[in-house]
């Protein structure tokens, strides 16, 4: 095997990826353990070579939110976006009936893109 620099690798594409218990992937999850997240198979561009790479946890930390971060704030979304209000309900958010705003975490808002649509 080769040692390339970054830089002079080729591009490729993901042609499958496999959970660690699936035939093709439960050698490599032997070798890594539990630390094997997936295995993924990848060709050049020409579909001349088949490089095969394993995606590995290697720590896990819990994440440290300010407590301004995790201020419940109301926003106002509109109703024809339902792709943002699903990402937002599953990050998270609710919908209050009484104020006919979206509820969720200032977080939330920041990673949707949505502080401008924040309402006292």
């Amino acid at each position: 095997m080769s040692t390339k620099q970054s830089s002079q690798r080729p591009q490729t594409r993901v042609t499958k990826t496999m959970s660690p218990d699936q035939p093709g992937a439960i050698k490599l999850a032997r070798e890594y353990g539990e630390s094997l997240i997936c295995v993924r198979y990848r060709c050049n561009a020409e579909l001349t070579t088949r490089y095969t790479t394993v995606e590995l946890l290697l720590q896990e930390t819990p994440i440290q939110r300010s407590t301004e971060a995790l201020k419940l704030i109301q926003v106002q979304m509109p109703w024809d976006d339902a792709e943002l209000r699903k990402k937002a309900a599953e990050m998270g958010a609710s919908w209050n009936c009484n104020t006919k705003r979206w509820t969720m975490p200032l977080y939330v808002a920041r990673a949707l893109g949505l502080t401008e649509r924040v309402r006292k």
